[in-house]
């Protein structure tokens, strides 16, 4: 599964150099005059700006405005931000009425040309189409902080995934070893249990809180049995 990630400024800057070119493709065997290419390019550039001034402004304004900062030509950056809208709420509904009112081109063909000879275009879509999924990142690890923090049985298993989260304990239900050896959280956890009364350790870690107790307490057991081995091998080697 590809890893989700936000797209960094460098990398639209070097987006934008990559596909400095790309309007210029699909133009045909008669491409339009200069005069008419900057006739249609500015109807369609002030078409564009009156829409964004309106109350009916498009879905993808927003990350068109945010494309335009790095200087990617601008009907590339409106493609690519109208392609990341759903397509049940784009505006214009079609690749070729978006073109048309939009870019102000005769057509969508133009659009296939850019995509054919540039597929960093729909490379770009793609993964910016899932870096959004990291808007909902500070939200979601809050809603789970908060879950995990109620004194509440029912919130064991996103106790552990919180756990899991910062490194206190890993999937198997381990503490964790860096170089140093223990690591100091998991370490100060085991200690606050210990102290704990049998229905507090209920109500924090559920109704296995006690399995789950003396399983941590045979992890520490068995990796400072380990650590001690280690360290009477290394004493031995360095006295012969």
């Amino acid at each position: 599964m590809a890893k989700i990630k936000f797209v960094s400024q460098m990398e639209l800057d070097g987006f934008a150099d990559l596909v400095k070119d790309a309007e210029d493709a699909g133009q045909g065997l008669k491409p339009p005059t200069p005069a008419e290419v900057r006739e249609r390019e500015l109807a369609a550039r002030l078409a564009l700006n009156e829409n964004f001034k309106s109350g009916d402004a498009p879905d993808w304004t927003e990350k068109f405005d945010e494309l335009m900062l790095s200087n990617i030509p601008w009907r590339i950056a409106a493609f690519i931000a109208w392609s990341m809208v759903p397509k049940h709420n784009r505006h214009p509904k079609t690749q070729h009425d978006f073109a048309k009112e939009v870019l102000g081109l005769g057509s969508a063909r133009r659009i296939t040309e850019w995509r054919r000879k540039y597929p960093y275009i729909d490379q770009m879509i793609a993964t910016m189409q899932t870096s959004v999924l990291m808007d909902y990142i500070p939200g979601s690890l809050e809603a789970s902080g908060k879950v995990a923090s109620m004194p509440d049985y029912k919130a064991t298993s996103e106790r552990r995934l919180l756990w899991e989260a910062v490194g206190i304990i890993n999937r198997n239900q381990k503490i964790t070893v860096d170089e140093g050896g223990l690591v100091g959280k998991g370490r100060k956890l085991l200690d606050q249990l210990r102290k704990m009364p049998t229905n507090k350790k209920v109500e924090l870690l559920g109704e296995d809180a006690e399995e789950f107790f003396a399983e941590m307490e045979e992890e520490f057991a068995a990796e400072d049995a380990e650590l001690d081995i280690s360290s009477s091998e290394f004493d031995e080697g360095a006295t012969e």
